[in-house]
């Protein structure tokens, strides 16, 4: 698995934020709400070698985020939003922990029962923010930009995801939750020799309050 190598980062942060601002500027003035969400993800890497994705384990992180959501119809909704996500993946030899600005851009479709359940999907950009190598031979974890790690990777990740979720009132907004999956377009793996092409792979639980704000959500 040390074969896996990835390529250095720069400035992902920066370029998060603009697309964010540059997707939501349009939304302010309609019906519009905001909120926060946070929870939890099994993450892992799939690679293209068999035996490589065999031993590749998922990894639990952290998934916090600033969520943005626009009325379009009486049951539909454009979401967005800015979030902070933990993935990577786990084997008996290295553990590799990314840390990303994810920018998604979902169509929501609610139904108008009770639990108020919707359905969403849409891309997502990952902007990488961090990554360790973990279980280096000798030295423990390190930064993957260490010369002691060999990780060369793509740092700019983009994915689809798809995903369910529900709500009910609470106070002036709305508690959500929501259960969805991200599968990765982007080979992240910059190496030509095997384990070939590595796609990140992330399940995603999370519970959150979004407030109407202009508008009636």
């Amino acid at each position: 698995m040390r074969s896996w190598v990835m390529l250095s980062r720069r400035g992902p942060p920066l370029l998060a934020g603009v697309m964010w601002l540059a997707m939501v500027s349009p939304l302010i003035g309609q019906r519009w709400a905001a909120g926060l969400a946070g929870g939890l993800n099994a993450a892992r890497v799939s690679f293209e070698n068999p035996t490589a994705d065999a031993l590749a384990k998922a990894t639990p992180g952290i998934h916090l985020a600033a969520i943005v959501l626009t009325r379009v119809g009486s049951a539909t909704a454009i979401r967005s939003g800015l979030a902070f996500t933990q993935k990577g993946f786990d084997s008996d030899d290295e553990q590799v922990k990314l840390a990303y600005l994810e920018v998604p851009l979902f169509l929501q479709i609610d139904f108008p029962v009770a639990l108020a359940p919707r359905l969403f999907a849409g891309p997502v950009a990952s902007f990488e923010v961090g990554c360790e190598s973990r279980r280096v031979p000798g030295v423990g974890s390190v930064q993957c930009d260490d010369v002691l790690a060999g990780l060369q990777r793509a740092t700019v990740d983009f994915g689809l995801a798809l995903g369910a979720g529900m709500g009910f009132g609470a106070g002036p907004g709305c508690v959500v939750v929501d259960l969805w999956a991200n599968s990765g377009l982007t080979n992240i793996n910059r190496e030509t020799t095997p384990p070939g092409a590595a796609r990140n792979r992330a399940l995603y639980l999370t519970v959150g309050y979004v407030v109407p704000l202009g508008g009636t959500e």
